[in-house]
C-alpha cells in the first residue's frame, strides 16, 4: 500500500491539475504540470495541458519548448502541431509557423482553420499569392470568416491589385459594416487608382466610425496634399499629430504643406518636430536647411545640411544646396571639396554649378 501511495499522489495532483486547466485557471495548473515535469514523470495529455496552459497565457516560448516536447515523445495530435504553429506565430518566427501548420493539415486535412493560419504566415513573410490561395480556401469553407475576407483584400493590395482589393474589403464590410479600417483602406486602394472621390468618401466613412484614427487623418491629408488642397491638407495632419504626437510622416507632410503656403515659422516648427521624433532622420535636417536657406540664414543652413548629410551623405539635393552657399558664403576650400565629390557621384547636377 505504501509503494502505492506516490503514484496515488501524482495521479490526484494531475487530475486537479487537469481540473484547473478545464477552469481556465493556467497559472495554477502550469504550477502542478511544472512540478512533476521536473521529476521526469508527465505523460503526453499533461504536456499538451501545460504547453497549453504557457499559449493560453501568452508565454509563447515555452509554449513552444513543451509542444515540442510533446510531439518528440510521440504526439501525433494535429491541435498540438497547429497550436505550436500558432506559437511560433505570436514570435513572429513565420518559417516555423508554417512547417508546423502543414504538419497539422496533413494529420487532419479536414481542419478548416488550418488554411487561414497557413495562409497569415505567408502573408507576414510576403509571399501574397500564396497567402491568396489560403485564404481563398479559408473563405471557401467559410464565406463568413471575416478575417481571411479582410485579408484577402489587404493581400491583393500588396500586389498591387487595387480593384480585386477594393472587391474583397466589401466583402468583409457585409460580415462587419462597422470595421473602420476596411473603409480606409478602400480608400487607399482608390487613391492608388487615381480616384480621389471615392478615396476621400470612403476615408471620411472610416473617419465617422473611429474618429481616434490617426492614419484615416494622414491618409486624407496625402491625398489634400497631392490635389493641392493644401489648407484642407494642414487640417488633416494637424488632426493626425493631434491624436499621435509621435507620428513622423504626418509632421513632414504637415511641414511640406506649411511650406507650399509659405508659413516658413510653422514650417519650421513641423520639421523640427519630426527631428524631436528621430534624431537621425535625415529629411528633417534638410528641410531645416531649406527654410534656413529661405530666411537667409545661412550658417544654420549650412549646420543642418551637414547634419542631414551625415546620415544619408548621397543625398544630390543637400549636396547642391550646401555648395552653392558654400560659394555665397565664400567658403572656397569647402566648396571646392563639395564640388570635387559630384562631379565624382553627381556629374549632371556638378555641370550646373559654375565654378
Amino acid at each position: 500500500m505504501d509503494n502505492n501511495k506516490p503514484d496515488t499522489t501524482k495521479n490526484n495532483d494531475l487530475y486537479i491539475a487537469d481540473k484547473y486547466f478545464n477552469n481556465a485557471s493556467y497559472l495554477k495548473a502550469i504550477s502542478i504540470y511544472e512540478k512533476y515535469l521536473s521529476e521526469g514523470s508527465l505523460n503526453i495529455n499533461s504536456l499538451r495541458n501545460l504547453a497549453r496552459s504557457y499559449l493560453y497565457t501568452s508565454k509563447y516560448e515555452p509554449a513552444v519548448k513543451y509542444f515540442l516536447l510533446a510531439i518528440k515523445k510521440g504526439s501525433k495530435d494535429p491541435d498540438v502541431f497547429k497550436q505550436l504553429a500558432i506559437s511560433y506565430s505570436n514570435l513572429l518566427e513565420y518559417k516555423n509557423a508554417l512547417i508546423f501548420f502543414k504538419k497539422s493539415l496533413e494529420l487532419n486535412p479536414d481542419d478548416i482553420t488550418v488554411n487561414y493560419g497557413l495562409g497569415l504566415s505567408y502573408f507576414n513573410l510576403g509571399e501574397y499569392q500564396n497567402a491568396i490561395d489560403c485564404f481563398r480556401i479559408s473563405i471557401k469553407n467559410n464565406d463568413q470568416n471575416f478575417d481571411a475576407l479582410y485579408n484577402m483584400g489587404t493581400s491583393f493590395y500588396k500586389i498591387e491589385q487595387y480593384n480585386e482589393a477594393i472587391k474583397w474589403f466589401e466583402c468583409s464590410l457585409s460580415i462587419n459594416p462597422g470595421f473602420a479600417d476596411a473603409y480606409l483602406n478602400i480608400g487607399l486602394s482608390y487613391f492608388k487608382l487615381k480616384d480621389p472621390e471615392n478615396a476621400i468618401i470612403n476615408i471620411n466613412k472610416s473617419i465617422s466610425i473611429n474618429p481616434k484614427n490617426e492614419k484615416a487623418y494622414y491618409t486624407m491629408g496625402v491625398i489634400e496634399l497631392e490635389n493641392n488642397k493644401i489648407n484642407n491638407a494642414v487640417k488633416s495632419f494637424s488632426q493626425a499629430v493631434k491624436i499621435n504626437p509621435g507620428y513622423l510622416d504626418a509632421y513632414y507632410n504637415l511641414g511640406l504643406s506649411y511650406l507650399k503656403i509659405q508659413n516658413m515659422t510653422m514650417a519650421e516648427k513641423s520639421f523640427s518636430e519630426t527631428i524631436k521624433i528621430r534624431p537621425h532622420f535625415s529629411q528633417g535636417y534638410f528641410q531645416l536647411g531649406l527654410i534656413n536657406t529661405i530666411n537667409e540664414k545661412y550658417d544654420e543652413a549650412i549646420k543642418n545640411y551637414l547634419a542631414s548629410l551625415n546620415l544619408n551623405k548621397n543625398n544630390p539635393k543637400a549636396l547642391y544646396n550646401l555648395c552653392i552657399l558654400y560659394k555665397m558664403t565664400g567658403n572656397t576650400p569647402s566648396f571646392v571639396k563639395i564640388l570635387d565629390y559630384m562631379k565624382k557621384f553627381f556629374p549632371g547636377l556638378a555641370e550646373e554649378i559654375k565654378e
